[in-house]
């Protein structure tokens, strides 16, 4: 089982919309592994429950798009760098905490988010597999 729940946040950064990705620590291994692979490939995808998540690695880019069951993240290079140097952090040393990375879509940042959110303040479809 893993939590992983992308949503834009409204006024969650300092008074400013903010991307927000949570996860579990299982959550944590899921997308560090996808985005590794899509800097090594140019893209990658996650099938979690009823979101896919698709990573493009794109020059320049720095965007998430929500649409219905997706969401497609478009990082620069450097970008899939720190963000897969703050989920490897986050992988070996467990417990809460999060990181912000700089984006330009939706909003000016990205929240990388561990253990920091429980699964009843998420939506259901944030847990998979659902829990019995």
């Amino acid at each position: 089982m893993s939590l992983i729940h992308a949503e834009l946040v409204e006024r969650m950064y300092f008074g400013d919309d903010a991307v927000l990705l949570a996860m579990d620590d299982a959550g944590v291994d899921d997308v560090v592994t996808v985005v590794r692979q899509a800097a090594q490939h140019g893209s990658a995808r996650l099938a979690h429950g009823a979101t896919v998540h698709q990573f493009v690695i794109q020059a320049g880019a720095a965007g998430v798009e929500f649409g219905e069951g997706t969401v497609v993240w478009r990082l620069d290079p450097a970008v899939a760098a720190e963000i897969i140097e703050m989920l490897t952090e986050m992988d070996e040393n467990p417990g809460k905490g999060h990181h912000y990375v700089d984006i330009s879509r939706p909003a000016k940042m990205l929240v990388l988010s561990l253990n920091e959110y429980p699964t009843s303040t998420l939506p259901p479809e944030a847990v998979f597999p659902p829990s019995a």
